[in-house]
């Protein structure tokens, strides 16, 4: 707890960068291009959220807030060569085009934003919980009661405290909903239950992008921060489907690591995920870590050394990670039925998944038309899970490699 006390406060007085903001919002705009003027305004907008929040911003004497992030985005327009082609942004007459990033660019993107989500983490695992108890009743905007919304916050806070440090002997939780009732991101009705301000979505303002600080707009900008790290451990969850059918249900830490991410990859390209960012190799890791404290699997050493035998938890410092040895635990050793009536929907595996995939963002394509009319009507977790476990079905039979998962999957369908 001192530890983490510590890092509290080395959080609360760190300084976010302007390369933090002008990339989070490249990775969290939902508009398919801005004017110049109009990024570097949305970068001072979060500039001033940061503020108001307590955190910290990088000034520079003599140069103004504005003349600061325009330098960064004449650099990021500048970046990865002279030719458009070659850039992180892509130009368009006036208009930058996002979007259009690849795999490591939106890798990249994404290591400047997650050093100044710790801003936000609070508000954003309300938001996610929040965002997963609307997806579940299917009313927008939803009338939460307090102690459902504390026990679902508490549930995400839990699976991601491998990525975010929470002030000890606190509980933030009433503070945080009170402070975001204060910015009109929820309101609270005559009952006491919580739901999201979409009446501030159209109020008029004198302050330039005021709307864009509270109702559906930051609510759903809260959200995105966090759903990367959903989607991530989600993937880790359904890489676990490979190991039921090995005669061991077991693999060494490297090799399930490396497929967790060609699972994640090829659902990404699938259109089951939106955000190629989750398969960031150390947020896999970290997921996987918390399965083993959860008794989900058991990681045991290769070699003598680096590993807690008693917890069955890869040691922080250990130097033989890539050589351990991941298993699963006889409770979540069931064959499964890969799809169908009979598909095992109770299975400890895909109780799981459904867990985590409640919080995580509704895929795009699950909103077209192609979907929406398909006799299936099928999900996008229900997709995901049926991937997994073909693959992993097929990788133990021999008729799939290892790395590479059936092509034209779902068109096979």
């Amino acid at each position: 707890r001192r530890v983490h006390g510590v890092l509290d406060e080395c959080n609360f007085v760190s300084v976010t960068l302007p390369t933090s903001l002008v990339a989070t919002i490249m990775l969290t705009q939902h508009k398919r291009g801005l004017q110049h003027s109009e990024l570097v305004r949305q970068a001072l907008w979060l500039r001033q959220q940061i503020l108001r929040r307590g955190g910290r911003v990088a000034s520079r004497p003599g140069v103004t807030p504005v003349r600061m992030i325009s330098n960064v985005v004449e650099r990021v327009l500048a970046s990865l060569g002279g030719s458009d082609d070659a850039r992180i942004v892509k130009r368009y007459k006036s208009t930058l085009l996002f979007g259009l990033y690849g795999p490591k660019e939106r890798l990249t993107l994404a290591f400047y934003r997650n050093q100044l989500i710790h801003v936000f983490v609070l508000e954003a695992l309300i938001a996610c919980a929040m965002y997963a108890i609307e997806r579940r009743v299917k009313v927008f905007p939803a009338h939460i009661e307090m102690a459902e919304l504390a026990r679902e916050t508490h549930f995400l806070s839990q699976m991601l405290r491998m990525e975010f440090v929470y002030r000890p002997h606190t509980d933030a939780f009433p503070e945080t909903v009170m402070a975001m009732i204060a910015h009109g991101i929820i309101a609270k009705d005559d009952q006491g239950r919580v739901f999201v301000n979409s009446a501030a979505d159209n109020e008029d303002s004198d302050e330039e992008l005021e709307n864009e600080s509270r109702g559906t707009a930051m609510f759903l900008f809260l959200c995105s921060l966090l759903w990367p790290f959903l989607d991530a451990y989600l993937i880790c969850a359904l890489a676990l489907y490979r190991l039921v059918p090995e005669p061991t249900h077991s693999l060494d830490v490297a090799a399930f690591l490396h497929y967790a991410q060609d699972i994640g990859e090829a659902l990404y390209f699938e259109g089951v995920f939106d955000l190629y960012e989750s398969v960031s190799k150390e947020t896999l890791e970290n997921a996987l870590r918390l399965f083993a404290e959860w008794g989900i699997v058991s990681v045991t050493p290769a070699v003598a050394g680096g590993l807690s035998d008693s917890a069955g938890v890869p040691d922080e410092d250990s130097t033989h990670a890539w050589d351990d040895i991941i298993r699963l635990h006889d409770e979540f050793v069931v064959p499964f039925v890969v799809d169908g009536p009979a598909a095992d929907k109770a299975a400890p595996l895909d109780r799981l998944c459904a867990q985590i995939s409640s919080f995580k963002k509704r895929a795009r394509i699950y909103a077209s038309r192609r979907f929406s009319s398909c006799a299936t009507q099928r999900s996008d977790l229900q997709d995901a899970l049926l991937y997994a476990k073909t693959r992993a079905r097929q990788v133990a039979e021999g008729t799939v490699a290892d790395d590479k998962g059936p092509s034209n999957f779902f068109e096979a369908e």
